[in-house]
C-alpha cells in the first residue's frame, strides 16, 4: 500500500513510532513534516536553525532529524520547509506544487492529524484519499477559537474517514458534528523514540512529575494545592512541573516552596527523558481531555500515571495496573493518592513492569496500533 502520511513537528512522538510501525509492515509510506519559521520546537525535535529554503526537502537535510536514523527510517521523509509566515504567496505556491508532486505519486491514502490550515489547502486536492486523525474531538478548555473550529468543520466535510484515539468521546463526537462517514477507534501506543536518550538524572531525590504544556485544563492549581497536604505528611517528596506556557492562575504562591520546583520554559527531549526517568511517578490532574502523549512518554520510560478520570484517560491508564484515577478537581482526593503511592515502592515497581508488558504486546504496541489503521484504509 501506498501512504502519505502528512503531520506536524507536534507530533513527532507519537508519529515517529507509527511510521516505524508501517515500515516495518513493508508498506511504502512517504512522511512529510511542516516546518515552519515560527515554530521550530516539538516533543522530539527541536530544530536550532532553520534553512533558509522555501522547498520541499529531505528530512536528513536537518541534523537534528538525522539522530533517529537508527530508531526509523529516514531516506522517504520529508520537510516542508516554511520560511516565510502564514498564507505568504511562496508558502501557497509551495502548497502547489506539495500537492501535485503528491498526485503524481498516486497514493492509496493521505493521512493527515490536523485540519489543514493556510497555505495547506491545495492538498485537499486529494481529500477522496483523506482519512484524519483527530486527537482532539473537541476544543480543550480555555483554547477555543472560532478560526480553528471552522477549520475544523471544513476538514470533516472534506476528509473521507476518520481515526479516533478514545472510544469514551466517539458518540458525542459523531452527534456534536453530524459525522456520517467510517470513523475508527485506535488509541496512542508508547512513545518509545523517548528511548534513544540516556541522560543523567537532572534532579536528585524523590519527586513527582507533570510536564508538559502548560493550559488551564491541566489542572495544576489542584496539584499546587494537594502538594500542600503531600509536604504535611511526607516532607522530603518533591514536585516538578515542566513545561512552556503561561501560568494561568497565581502560582507566586508556592514560588518560595522547597518542596515545589517550576520549570517553566520549553523542556528539551534528552531533559525531558531524564526528568521522566528520575521521577517516581508522573501526575496528570486534568479537568477534563481527550487522551493524553503525556502519558504515553510517561509509559515510555514505564513510569506509573496517577490521572484524573476525564475524557480519555481512563482508556489509557489502567487504575491499578499501570497508574491511578481518580476524581478531577479534588486536591484533597489528589494529595492522599500521592502520599499512598509515593509509599508503596513495591506497587510502583509492579505497575513498571505492567507499562513494560503493554508497550511490548498488548493494547499500547505499535505494531498492533499500525495493523488496525492498515485494515481501516483498506476497507
Amino acid at each position: 500500500m501506498k501512504i502519505v502520511y502528512y503531520s506536524g513537528l507536534q507530533f513527532a512522538d507519537c508519529d515517529f513510532p507509527l511510521v516505524k510501525a508501517y515500515q516495518q509492515a513493508g508498506e511504502d509510506v512517504t512522511y512529510i513534516i511542516p516546518l515552519l519559521c515560527d515554530k521550530l520546537n516539538g516533543p522530539l525535535l527541536s530544530i536550532e536553525k532553520q534553512i533558509q529554503k522555501t522547498d520541499i526537502l529531505p528530512a536528513s537535510e536537518y541534523e537534528e532529524f538525522r539522530k533517529y536514523s537508527n530508531y526509523m527510517d529516514l531516506s522517504n521523509t520529508l520537510v516542508v520547509n516554511r520560511t516565510t509566515r502564514g498564507g505568504s504567496l511562496k508558502n501557497v505556491l509551495l502548497y502547489f506544487r506539495l500537492a501535485f508532486r503528491l498526485m503524481k505519486m498516486k497514493p492509496d491514502v493521505v493521512h493527515i492529524t490536523t485540519p489543514l490550515a493556510g497555505p495547506e489547502f491545495p492538498l485537499y486536492l486529494l481529500k477522496k484519499k483523506m482519512v484524519l486523525t483527530v486527537h482532539d474531538p473537541f476544543p480543550h478548555s480555555g483554547e477555543m477559537s472560532v478560526r480553528k473550529e471552522n477549520q475544523r468543520i471544513r476538514a470533516f466535510k472534506k476528509v473521507r474517514k476518520f481515526i479516533l484515539l478514545n472510544a469514551r468521546q466517539r458518540r458525542k463526537f459523531v452527534k456534536n458534528y453530524n459525522i456520517e462517514k467510517p470513523v475508527l477507534v485506535n488509541r496512542l501506543g508508547v512513545y518509545d523514540a523517548l528511548n534513544a536518550f540516556d541522560g543523567v538524572h537532572v534532579e536528585e531525590g524523590g519527586y513527582i512529575l507533570h510536564f508538559g504544556r502548560i493550559s488551564p485544563y491541566k489542572g495544576i492549581e489542584y496539584l499546587c494545592e494537594a502538594m500542600e497536604k503531600v509536604h504535611e505528611k511526607n516532607p522530603g517528596l518533591k514536585c516538578i512541573i515542566a513545561g512552556s506556557g503561561v501560568m494561568y492562575f497565581d502560582h507566586k504562591q508556592y514560588l518560595d516552596k522547597p518542596y515545589m520546583k517550576f520549570m517553566n520554559r520549553y523542556i528539551g527531549t534528552e531533559e525531558l527523558a531524564s526528568l521522566i526517568s528520575g521521577a517516581l511517578f508522573c501526575v496528570c490532574p486534568y479537568t477534563d481531555a481527550t487522551q493524553s502523549g503525556v502519558v504515553s512518554s510517561a509509559f515510555a520510560l514505564c513510569k506509573p500515571v496517577l490521572a484524573t478520570d476525564v475524557g480519555g484517560l481512563g482508556e489509557s491508564v489502567i487504575d491499578g495496573y499501570t497508574g491511578r484515577l481518580i476524581a478531577a478537581k479534588d486536591a484533597e482526593l489528589l494529595a492522599d493518592t500521592i502520599v499512598e503511592m509515593a509509599s508503596d515502592h513495591e506497587k510502583l515497581c509492579e505497575m513498571s513492569l505492567n507499562i513494560e508488558r503493554e508497550g511490548r504486546s498488548g493494547d499500547m504496541s505499535w505494531t498492533e496500533i499500525a495493523d488496525k489503521n492498515l485494515r481501516f484504509y483498506e476497507e
